[in-house]
């Protein structure tokens, strides 16, 4: 991590408690001048409150979608216990690395694992923040025919929107194991739609990698505020419409139905 790297993450990190630390004081021993308002100062204290953290979603958010996505080859052969034990679990499952860990110049850098499987149209990828504390992540996905959309699988909330046609699942601390197993079983019900998945392989990774993270990102920008609320609100209390099987929720029938017509 270069010094301009360093400064970023350490910024971002101490942005959150420094504003806690002011609004606290705000509140509890407030400046003369705001003493004289009242009861309407914790109104005006809880209203900026709110506009600043839906500002700080949407400067987190911009920091770790950057407008110029840059996946470096990692540096050490060294990996973390917990992503050592996730690569192995992906790899027994037929999944076949993507040449080595990259860095993704996210703010920290994040590690990045890429994976496509030997038998199916499935990349996984495994992801690990930049903050040592936070536990690496995996997830499974499927480019759609056509470019149409896309499967992914998670096993923890995604707080970011997606489009409409970028199908989810979400199944909470499922193992690789189960996550894949339902992931063929989605791919198996779009099928049936007539919406099949096209071909994945180490060359088309990157390609598709850098579609999928552009599209994140427009899909954020398109309308900042009322996805800030959206993240905020799903970070906060854990909770997705996006749990369960794809092919069973029905507020994805739509969405299933317009790939399945176009």
């Amino acid at each position: 991590m270069t010094p301009g790297q360093r400064f970023k993450a350490s910024f971002f990190k101490s942005l959150p408690i420094a504003a806690g630390v002011l609004f606290g004081l705000l509140v509890v021993r407030p400046p003369a001048f705001l003493q004289a308002l009242g009861w309407p100062l914790y109104a005006i204290a809880g209203f900026l409150l709110v506009v600043f953290l839906v500002g700080l979603v949407v400067m987190l958010v911009a920091a770790n979608l950057p407008s110029k996505l840059e996946l470096r080859e990692r540096e050490g052969s060294l990996l973390p216990g917990a992503v050592g034990s996730l690569v192995s679990n992906l790899r027994a499952l037929g999944f076949v690395d993507v040449g080595p860990p990259r860095e993704l110049a996210t703010t920290p850098p994040a590690m990045l694992i890429a994976f496509t499987h030997k038998d199916h149209p499935i990349y996984a990828t495994i992801f690990q923040p930049g903050h040592r504390a936070t536990a690496p992540t995996f997830e499974m996905w499927s480019v759609l025919a056509g470019g149409r959309g896309s499967l992914t699988t998670f096993t923890t909330v995604g707080a970011l929107t997606a489009p409409r046609t970028a199908l989810r699942q979400i199944f909470p601390k499922a193992e690789p194991s189960e996550a894949f197993a339902k992931h063929k079983k989605a791919l198996s019900a779009l099928r049936a739609r007539g919406i099949s998945a096209r071909a994945v392989s180490a060359s088309t990774f990157e390609d598709d990698y850098r579609a999928a993270f552009f599209q994140l990102r427009g899909e954020f920008f398109r309308r900042p505020i009322r996805n800030a609320f959206v993240t905020l609100w799903r970070s906060l209390s854990g909770k997705s419409a996006e749990l369960g099987l794809v092919t069973e929720r029905p507020h994805a029938a739509a969405a299933i139905d317009e790939l399945a017509s176009s």
